[in-house]
């Protein structure tokens, strides 16, 4: 196989003065914060049906509109989380040696009241939302909540991004492939309301599909992602120092184990349905994905894997889903797909549970696509490294939003790309910090 660049040959400890940086001081880009904010405020205006007329003189434009209400239990922990990012992100933008902790706290909680008090007034103007001093309050709550944890483990950061990035030094393959295992885990069994008695048993067991049946075009998407994650798999296993046999074998077993621990647990779920049809394209997408790695470790020792792996795109995941969603495309042209929703809304109008498990998993997926892009092509020296990812991250998380919605004649929904654009881009942030070092090649 033909090397497409030339191998990296940096030193080991190119990234000593990084340590030293590091140990001295953890500061994030005032970005982050910027976006929890906003993106808070955009969730709290969501459909963003703004009647004008609300806004009066007589009402303070909106102020005097705003009363006490209760809150349910479920949005008394929504208001909560929902401005812990930004409580935690706004102390941790911060210079180290400006973080005096009472004033940092007073500054915090009044940057989340401001945001909070701008929400609810711009929600007496949308009619099918209540604003309410209560959820002020419990913003308030949540902003402290945040930047209090930051202040109290602000000196342990360097600390963690040390640990972390030792561990990316060592095995990075092995840490992505743990995060998108985990990732892989919670976005099929999510929200784990298993069976907890004989009648939910009985209806779970009974909507099993036991036969082979046709799968659509969400389920190859989703196999797709098991192809990705053997891929991972089998250059983890190599990074052990285990022969490519006997590597092949291990990620083979282990994604065949998995992928039937999922669908087992599903089983006995009341939400998943239990189907012997994606048992076998999970497992045929996990062995297209440790072939795709085996054949591009091909005539590289273990060693020579884990000191400067080839220029390798995970070409199982993105040849095959970029593939499948055009096909999909050209052969359903008389389906036009719209955006009738805008980014968030649908998981907006769901339970709150399953749409932070949605955003969680779907940023995992695709933070660990970006890093394993990232570090494979650092590694390799390759030039305009953050548009490759970025256009990939953005092709593949596109394609999988666009396809299904097409052959369902249906409207497309743009919340996937947007998380994956952000997970991209917090990929990018973090890189700097946590790189993982690189080893000359042996000879």
């Amino acid at each position: 196989m033909t090397n497409l660049v030339t191998p990296s040959t940096a030193p080991f400890h190119e990234n000593t003065r990084l340590d030293a940086d590091t140990s001295r001081s953890f500061r994030l880009s005032a970005f982050w914060p910027i976006v929890a904010l906003l993106g808070t405020l955009y969730g709290s205006l969501l459909p963003f049906s703004i009647s004008l007329s609300a806004f009066t003189f007589d009402n303070a434009f909106g102020l005097m509109n705003i009363q006490p209400h209760s809150a349910t239990p479920e949005d008394l922990i929504t208001n909560i989380v929902v401005y812990i990012p930004a409580g935690l992100l706004l102390v941790l933008s911060q210079p180290r040696n400006r973080r005096n902790s009472l004033r940092t706290l007073i500054g915090c909680i009044l940057v989340g009241g401001c945001v909070s008090l701008l929400a609810e007034t711009l929600q007496t103007g949308i009619a099918i939302r209540v604003a309410s001093y209560t959820d002020i309050a419990l913003n308030l709550f949540g902003t402290a909540a945040g930047a209090g944890t930051a202040l109290a483990v602000q000196s342990r950061a360097p600390s963690i991004v040390r640990r972390v990035r030792h561990t990316l030094n060592t095995t990075p393959m092995t840490s992505l492939g743990i995060a998108l295992t985990i990732g892989l885990v919670v976005f099929h069994l999510a929200p784990f309301d298993f069976a907890s008695n004989p009648a939910q048993w009985r209806t779970s067991l009974s909507n099993a599909t036991l036969s082979l049946t046709t799968p659509d075009a969400q389920d190859v998407i989703h196999a797709l992602w098991f192809t990705f994650l053997g891929y991972m798999m089998l250059l983890a296993a190599l990074e052990t120092g285990n022969t490519r046999t006997q590597s092949t074998a291990q990620a083979a077993i282990g994604g065949f184990a998995l992928v039937v621990v999922i669908e087992s647990l599903q089983l006995f779920s009341n939400r998943h349905a239990f189907t012997i049809t994606d048992i076998l394209i999970r497992t045929i997408a996990h062995l297209i994905g440790c072939i795709g790695a085996t054949f591009i470790a091909t005539n590289r020792t273990p060693q020579q894997w884990i000191a400067s792996p080839r220029l390798a795109l995970p070409t199982p995941l993105l040849v095959s889903l970029i593939a499948v969603q055009i096909v999909a495309i050209v052969f359903a042209t008389d389906q036009i797909p719209r955006a009738l929703h805008i980014p968030f809304e649908t998981l907006w109008r769901g339970p709150m549970i399953l749409a932070a498990f949605e955003l969680t998993t779907t940023s995992v997926q695709y933070a660990t696509l970006a890093a394993c892009l990232t570090i494979v092509l650092r590694r390799q020296r390759v030039t305009s490294v953050w548009l490759i990812v970025a256009l990939c991250v953005i092709a593949c998380s596109s394609m999988a939003t666009i396809a299904p919605y097409v052959l369902a004649s249906s409207s497309v929904d743009l919340t996937s790309p947007v998380i994956a654009t952000l997970a991209a881009i917090l990929v990018a942030q973090f890189y700097p910090i946590i790189r993982p070092q690189q080893a000359p090649i042996p000879h």
